[in-house]
């Protein structure tokens, strides 16, 4: 895809046409490249068991668009990323005049790509293209060792966690769980949930009939799909 963003050549098409006895129309020197294109390859890896493969359903997939984008993908809502193929999901490949702004095209489509449904390493995708060194041009085979993922959640992704695994917790409480009727006003005692070493208290109340949680904070999220571990206590 880069080559053919540089180039303006189909190299798939002329590769069909050479296998059929066609000749080529331009030597090399004939071939100019214009402008930048960098490519960012979707797996499905988790960046936070060092890109071990991973598998599951694909809940949604909105690849971006706009100017200089181009998604060569293989995968649709519904599907099942199964352990038996390669984990490659899709390429995302953006050009423009200079380095810089291909980069900053592509920068723009990492963040509007939307995978939900299984681990992979888009979140690690972003990172890169923020990395100084990354935009400077200085990477060697060590990169990875040298910019690791950032697997800790923003305040955000970490409270979305938190309140799943909370509404989880209480629908599960209303099914099975001991009712805490009592003759005085009064709440539930908190449930407890650890995300990673930072343990979180939530109590749930009742207002006029309307059940609350507190201490939950209104949290937003743009894009792809985080995976988080909570557990009660």
């Amino acid at each position: 895809p880069v080559t053919e963003l540089v180039t303006g050549i189909d190299l798939v098409e002329w590769q069909i046409r050479v296998a059929e006895g066609a000749a080529l129309p331009w030597a090399q020197a004939d071939i100019q490249p214009r402008g930048h294109a960098v490519e960012a390859r979707l797996y499905a890896e988790d960046p936070a068991v060092d890109f071990l493969p991973a598998t599951g359903p694909v809940l949604l997939w909105r690849p971006p668009t706009g100017e200089g984008v181009r998604v060569d993908d293989g995968i649709r809502t519904g599907d099942d990323v199964l352990p038996f193929y390669d984990p490659m999901l899709a390429k995302i490949i953006a050009n423009g005049d200079d380095r810089e702004e291909a980069i900053r095209r592509l920068r723009g489509a990492l963040r509007e790509t939307v995978l939900l449904g299984l681990a992979t390493n888009l979140p690690y995708l972003r990172q890169v293209l923020d990395e100084p060194d990354f935009i400077a041009g200085d990477t060697t085979t060590g990169f990875i060792d040298e910019h690791p993922p950032q697997t800790t959640p923003d305040g955000d992704a970490a409270a979305l966690a938190l309140i799943a695994a909370g509404l989880a917790q209480w629908r599960t409480d209303e099914r099975y769980g001991p009712g805490y009727w009592r003759n005085n006003p009064g709440v539930p005692p908190p449930r407890r949930f650890r995300l990673r070493e930072r343990e979180t208290a939530l109590a749930r109340w009742r207002s006029r009939g309307v059940a609350t949680a507190s201490p939950w904070q209104p949290a937003t999220t743009r894009g792809g799909c985080r995976r988080h571990r909570a557990r009660s206590g």
